[in-house]
């Protein structure tokens, strides 16, 4: 019987808009079925919120899969056979109807299949509204900010819902953290996209550490991936640090700022205190975390490594840089001159490092101070030797020589201190 009153509402609903139109047949009828999509979503909620408030599991079943039901619809229907404005709002539509569905189903009876359903009412709306979106607006800046739009509405009801249920606010601001990186990768470019994503991974550490919500480091850590291979392929590739170029520190701008974003991660990442592997059968979140937490520690030695690497390559570059700026030759000459001074830098970070390892007694540095020797070693090697001037390599090699010299004395006179010696 119900059954039978939606259908004919929906009839009716069809004819109301072609007795209201006075175009073409086609148009009403199309405008109609997106009020058809309406009523389908509003039946399916009212379902929903009836059952639960008598208690009816019967009912709460018939709700979820009348919804189900809508999004066949609006995907099937209304996504393939309408056209324009009509597919556009259809989608819209469908989309609401699914997102408040989703949310008065969670919020009424948290089981696990609430939260099934919920998650997926949840990720399919905000794929119904990018889609409906895309065919409403045609400017590609007025799209993105469309987008970013979008994916603020939906953040904010994941802050809103945060402290009540996590895992419902998951399938919101996850999907809307997608939806923002694809907005701003539309509408942002160069130093200003690297600027976006690291600031979006910053802040996302910064909720892990005040919240204890350890999904939002899996987040933080993927927007910093984003950014760095932005950085690095885009904005600062290493062939602006091995072929001759008018401005080879361009890029340094970006890597800053991924140095920053960088550094944030490593030094906001929470310690991980001691924790037990949860027993099996547990809850899936706790399962989660404890998976987190034992990739924590690697995640941070990972950034910290990330941001000495970063810093190491931003100076290289802008050694370059300086030296084409006051440089009084050609391009490859004054590249050539840069090049010897930053074989000297990399021989006197790995010096430094060094000298650390064994004033400290970390075995761990000083392993790192001789692969940063070896590095640079291998640079004079495989690029000075090949590619630099005469005066240049020789300048390279006299340089980096005397810092191994420099080394030798120091891993003599520091090895014999008694802590050392003991190892």
């Amino acid at each position: 019987g119900a059954l039978s009153a939606l259908y004919a509402a929906s009839l009716t609903v069809l004819g109301l808009a072609q007795w209201l139109s006075s175009g073409p047949v086609g148009p009403a009828f199309e405008w109609g079925h997106v009020a058809v999509t309406g009523l389908w979503g509003l039946a399916a909620v009212a379902v929903l919120a009836v059952g639960h408030r008598l208690g009816r599991s019967d009912l709460r079943a018939a709700g979820l899969v009348w919804l189900g039901a809508v999004l066949l619809e609006t995907v099937y229907f209304g996504g393939a056979e309408l056209d324009g404005s009509q597919r556009g709002y259809a989608l819209l539509t469908g989309a609401a109807a699914l997102l408040v569905g989703a949310l008065v189903d969670r919020l009424s009876m948290r089981d696990a299949v609430g939260l099934v359903c919920a998650g997926s009412g949840a990720v399919a709306s905000i794929a119904l509204a990018v889609a409906g979106l895309f065919e409403l607006v045609d400017a590609a800046q007025t799209e993105s900010f469309a987008l970013l739009g979008l994916a603020g509405l939906y953040g904010v009801l994941a802050a809103l819902l945060f402290s009540r249920d996590r895992d419902l606010s998951l399938f919101l601001w996850a999907p809307a953290l997608v939806v923002s990186g694809y907005a701003t990768w539309q509408l942002l470019d160069g130093t200003w996209l690297v600027l976006a994503w690291s600031a979006t991974a910053t802040a996302l550490i910064a909720l892990a550490s005040l919240t204890g919500e350890k999904r939002f480091e899996v987040a933080s850590f993927s927007f910093l991936v984003l950014a760095l291979g932005r950085a690095l392929f885009y904005e600062a590739p290493l062939t602006d640090l091995f072929e001759a170029n008018r401005h080879p520190e361009a890029g340094v701008p970006s890597l800053l700022l991924l140095i920053a974003a960088t550094a944030a991660f490593a030094l906001l990442l929470p310690r991980t205190p001691g924790r037990v592997s949860p027993k099996p059968g547990a809850d899936p979140y706790d399962e989660i975390a404890y998976a987190l937490d034992s990739q924590r520690e690697l995640w941070r030695r990972a950034a910290e490594a990330t941001t000495a690497v970063l810093c190491a390559y931003a100076t290289s570059l802008g050694i370059l840089g300086i030296a084409e700026a006051i440089g009084g030759a050609s391009v490859t000459t004054n590249f050539e001159r840069g090049h010897s001074a930053v074989s000297a830098l990399w021989g006197l970070i790995g010096l430094g490092v060094l000298y650390a390892g064994l004033k400290r007694d970390a075995n761990w540095l000083r392993v790192v101070g001789f692969g940063l020797f070896g590095l640079a070693l291998g640079k004079l090697f495989l690029y000075d030797l090949a590619f630099l001037s005469s005066v240049t390599r020789a300048l390279s090699f006299l340089a980096v020589g005397a810092l191994l010299l420099v080394a030798g004395f120091f891993v003599q006179r520091l090895s014999e201190q008694p802590s050392l010696s003991g190892n």
